[in-house]
């Protein structure tokens, strides 16, 4: 008893418990949609108002620390007198621990009145918190990484950038030589972007657990590149993803290395897998109990691209602008602003060879795209001239190799089944 009323009082019930079912409605039943949190009734307000699988409101007030006998009825019957269409549902959530705290009146009088009692495990709410802040705090940790200034030596001397984005995207030309320094790392800069913007959009403070799972995916998925220097202008695909493609650099396995001064970003990477990695590791071993194991519950892009589908069209045909500025929007991709020069002390001023108007975040948003068709939830329809040119597997044998298909619009899948995760196990990965 002592051990239950110290989880009852641990955690808030509005802080706390109230996100978990609100950013996860299957919790409370499977197929309800989220119309309002907090929804007024003449006689206060109810914490839930949903639309079941049926179409009909559902009237929700979830509990934690206590049951308070007389507010059921009062919610009930105000909830009755006002609503016209007498179809609709009102519902108790109750943990499982607190079942004794409702009396055989209340209960009678509930069924009378056709609301409904529903109980579920304390223990399975307060996994998902735990999970969350783990989560939180991971993505805090890798917001910090990508939010910090970076120096870069440029002609003997360290220059500050504000971000590591904005250090890769300086490509600058001296002016009284016209020789070009800096990172020169504009790819590198809008996928580090990529990841940042992710972090900082609504789905982090919704779905922290589902969002870092995400960006695990981002860095993990085959990665289309040219390599420079030797070879240049000859494509490859690093099919253990992005993560995989920067950090082998200073493991010595790939020449193209240029300045020294990428080394520092490459352990920002590194840093990131890491925290990813640790995250994957503990939310694999309960995301079967959380979430039934269940894709459209845990994936952000199933639930993301179901959700577009729903709101954005009826046929089997999305057209790839349309689903870009939804990704830009929904993500929020605002990449950093490359400064347009800066002044160095030992060569004068160095202009900056790189456009501030530069929309990275259209690259960041195909990205994501590239994602959805790596995952098999679209397929791209060759075309001769498009906006898109898509990074897309196919099976010649049993082998699955990789090739560039140019697009203007994709088929949507709907056979979830096919859908697959593109997560890797990194070498020396714990």
């Amino acid at each position: 008893m002592k051990t239950t009323r110290w989880l009852k009082n641990m955690y808030d019930e509005k802080r706390d418990v109230h996100p978990v079912f609100c950013y996860n409605p299957f919790l409370i039943e499977e197929e309800a949609i989220i119309i309002e949190y907090e929804h007024v009734i003449p006689g206060g307000q109810i914490d839930f108002l949903l639309r079941d699988k049926k179409g009909l409101k559902l009237f929700v007030e979830v509990k934690w620390s206590y049951v308070d006998k007389r507010q059921i009825l009062d919610y009930v019957t105000s909830i009755k007198n006002s609503e016209k269409d007498k179809n609709y549902r009102v519902m108790w959530l109750v943990p499982d621990d607190l079942k004794d705290a409702i009396p055989d009146y209340v209960l009678q009088s509930l069924r009378k009145d056709r609301a409904e009692i529903k109980f579920f495990s304390r223990n399975k709410i307060i996994m998902f918190i735990k999970l969350r802040e783990k989560a939180s705090n991971s993505i805090k940790k890798i917001v910090s990484l990508l939010s910090t200034p970076y120096k870069v030596k440029i002609e003997k001397e360290f220059i500050q950038f504000a971000s590591p984005m904005e250090a890769c995207y300086f490509d600058g030309k001296v002016v009284a030589t016209g020789k070009r320094v800096g990172l020169k790392k504009t790819a590198t800069g809008w996928y580090l972007d990529l990841l940042k913007c992710v972090l900082l959009s609504q789905y982090t403070s919704q779905l922290p657990d589902v969002t870092l799972e995400f960006l695990k995916e981002l860095l993990d998925a085959p990665y289309y590149y040219r390599r420079l220097g030797h070879g240049k202008g000859i494509a490859y695909v690093d099919t253990a993803g992005f993560g995989n493609f920067i950090t082998k650099w200073k493991r010595g396995k790939y020449k193209g290395l240029g300045s020294l001064s990428i080394l520092p970003i490459i352990d920002i990477v590194q840093q990131i897998r890491d925290i990813v990695d640790e995250f994957h590791t503990a939310f694999t071993s309960v995301r079967k109990e959380l979430y039934n194991d269940d894709r459209s519950k845990y994936d952000l892009a199933v639930r993301y691209f179901e959700n577009f589908i729903a709101e954005s069209t009826q046929s089997g045909i999305v057209m790839a602008d349309k689903l870009l500025l939804s990704i830009i929007e929904h993500f929020q991709l605002r990449p950093s602003t490359p400064i347009p020069s800066l002044t160095h002390s030992t060569v004068g001023e160095i202009v900056s060879s790189v456009k501030s108007g530069e929309r990275y975040e259209n690259n960041m948003g195909k990205r994501i795209v590239e994602l959805f068709c790596l995952k098999y939830m679209l397929f791209p329809s060759r075309a001769i001239y498009g906006a898109f040119e898509i990074l897309m597997p196919k099976l010649i044998g049993k082998q699955e190799v990789f090739e560039r298909i140019r697009t203007q619009s994709f088929i949507i899948n709907r056979e979830k089944g096919m859908y697959v995760n593109r997560y890797v196990i990194h070498e020396g990965a714990k």
